[in-house]
Parts: C-alpha cells; sequence; structure tokens
C-alpha cells in the first residue's frame, strides 16, 4: 500500500500577544524595578500545557524585559565593532531575579491546521520590551525615546543629566 499525503502551511493566521507591566522608577537615580507583568494569548487548542506556558516565561524573559532596560549594543565608534559580543557583557538576569510574571493563555478552536494549534515562539516576548518602555514613560510622566531605558537614559529624559 503506497500513500501520499501534502501539509500545507497556513502563514495568513496571527499569532498575538499582549504583555502588561508595572514599574517604579527611582525619580533620584534613574533606576527601574519591575513590580509585576502579566502576559496573555490565544493560542488555539493546546496540546502541550507545560511546554506553552514555559515558553511564555522564556520568551518574558530571554527576549522582553531586560531587553528594554540592559541589553545596550554599544558599537566602538572608530571600527564600528560591537563592543557587547559575549554574554558578559550583554547583561541578563536570571529567572530567580524577574518579577511575578502571570501567564494568562486562552484556547479557542482557530480554523488553521488540523490540531486547531498556534505556536506561540518568538512572539511570546515580542511586545515585552516596548511595554516595560511605556511602563517606565507612564511612571516618570515623560516619554523615553532612547533603547534601553538605563538610568542614565531615564535621567536625560527627565532633564536631570
Amino acid at each position: 500500500i503506497v500513500g501520499y499525503g501534502k501539509h500545507m502551511e497556513m502563514f495568513n493566521i496571527p499569532s498575538c500577544m499582549a504583555i502588561f507591566v508595572e514599574a517604579e522608577v527611582d525619580l533620584e537615580n534613574g533606576n527601574t524595578k519591575l513590580v509585576k507583568v502579566a502576559g496573555g494569548t490565544d493560542i488555539g487548542q493546546i496540546i502541550d500545557s507545560k511546554a506553552v506556558e514555559m515558553q511564555l516565561h522564556g520568551g518574558f524573559g530571554s527576549a522582553c524585559i531586560d531587553t528594554a532596560i540592559f541589553e545596550e549594543c554599544i558599537l566602538d565608534p572608530s571600527t564600528g565593532r560591537l563592543l557587547t559580543s559575549s554574554l558578559i557583557d550583554y547583561k541578563w538576569r536570571t529567572f530567580n531575579e524577574f518579577p511575578p510574571y502571570d501567564a494568562y493563555i486562552m484556547e479557542s478552536q482557530i480554523d488553521s491546521f488540523m490540531f486547531k494549534a498556534l505556536g506561540i515562539g518568538e512572539i511570546s516576548g515580542a511586545a515585552g520590551a516596548s511595554a516595560v518602555l511605556m511602563a517606565i514613560s507612564n511612571a516618570i510622566g515623560v516619554d523615553i525615546k532612547d533603547y534601553p531605558a538605563t538610568p542614565a537614559v531615564i535621567l536625560k529624559a527627565l532633564g536631570k543629566a
């Protein structure tokens, strides 16, 4: 018996993520503390709930909040080479240092693939850096336009540097 099959990807179904951040900013030194973060998504039919939760936490950590606060790319002005090229220079926190994160997962029957599921890979942290910058801007009453929002950037926005 010989059978033939074909799976066609559907790239027209969006995957979405919303992230909400509560931040406290010390107006004297520009240090930011993230108090609480919540993220929500609808990924269609859940196939592995623990894997989905871990992906949300991983995207939140590695692609989200520290990108907004710490991960500055510093270039050598004379050569144009990247000076922050290793994890020694490119700061991240450990997961134990992150603020509380609540993940909200909605499960619906999206007409997508045979399992009615969507992916949540890279999109899990995509909105996070913007959410952090907006939370900092709301906390200090001034829009932050530089990235990442280091203490120096915050003090400059406040007119203190």
